[in-house]
């Protein structure tokens, strides 16, 4: 029944929820019922609350179900948490479980999806390595354009401007307060990968020439960033984006209130939530007023 309704649109996750716990004091031990409420737990993020405690509650239940008698041989299981991993830009841990889901059942092509993360990391890797063969003359620009940028003054706490992204503390979205009162400055260069799959992705370059990858979530589809455009992160998120011997740097921007486009706030009537679709979901971007 959890399934049913919550297949009826994204306001009926209370009640699916609902369900779904009932049915795990029922049986602690039933796999099926730890994965449906882990989706459901999904599907609370992305149509309500975008918290990444959500997502944790989602990965939790996803291992409870895969521990259990017969859990781990869910393909569903495998290429849902594979999707929310790579959403995450959590590649090997997206690669692993699209691995494992393809030697279940290859119908769902997770083999697919974990060659084209290997493609993804090793591309931007040498993107970032080559800083997109941008022309120094043009990087030396945006640099100096860089030095001039200021946090705007607003109320509650101040945040102090840095260099570049070596200078921040190392998390990801599980540390998202490491650097609360610091503010990163970015120079766009090109936007990387289909606009179309969350989160937007742009190759950018900081105030000491550093390149990295800024991925910016819930930015809606007709709201892009240009090579014109300097953006200020406050209290940016800063991962180490890795898989194999391929990675790089990388700012996750996952509140857009702290977003600064070209001296001023980003508009947040620019930002929507990604679409989940369960049972076998898949996330994608949302044009806005859809």
């Amino acid at each position: 029944m959890s399934r049913l309704v919550r297949g009826g649109g994204s306001e009926k996750w209370e009640e699916s929820e609902s369900y779904a716990k009932k049915a795990i004091q029922l049986d602690l031990e039933n796999p099926v019922s730890w994965y449906t409420l882990a989706n459901c737990y999904l599907t609370r993020f992305f149509s309500h609350t975008f918290s990444t405690h959500d997502i944790r509650l989602s990965l939790s239940c996803y291992s409870r179900s895969s521990s259990l008698p017969g859990g781990s041989d869910n393909p569903d299981l495998y290429f849902n948490r594979g999707t929310l991993w790579k959403y995450l830009e959590e590649f090997e841990r997206a690669k692993d479980d699209f691995e494992r889901c393809e030697v279940i059942d290859q119908g769902l092509e997770g083999g697919r999806n974990a060659r084209e993360i290997t493609a993804w990391v090793s591309r931007v890797h040498e993107m970032v390595l080559k800083k997109g063969r941008v022309k120094e003359k043009k990087l030396k620009a945006i640099r100096e354009g860089l030095g001039a940028c200021e946090v705007p003054k607003g109320e509650g706490k101040t945040h102090e401007l840095v260099g570049g992204g070596d200078e921040l503390e190392k998390g990801g979205w599980e540390e998202e307060d490491k650097n609360y009162d610091k503010a990163l400055a970015l120079g766009v260069l090109m936007p990387l990968g289909d606009i179309k799959t969350p989160p937007a992705k742009y190759l950018c370059v900081d105030a000491k020439g550093g390149c990295l990858v800024l991925s910016i979530y819930h930015l809606s589809t007709d709201a892009n960033l240009s090579d014109k455009d300097k953006v200020i992160i406050l209290s940016p998120v800063v991962k180490e984006m890795k898989l194999g011997d391929k990675g790089y740097l990388g700012v996750q921007l996952l509140d857009p209130k702290k977003l600064v486009v070209n001296g001023r706030m980003a508009d947040l009537r620019k930002f929507t939530p990604a679409k989940v679709m369960v049972e076998t979901f898949g996330v994608k971007r949302e044009e806005e007023g859809k």
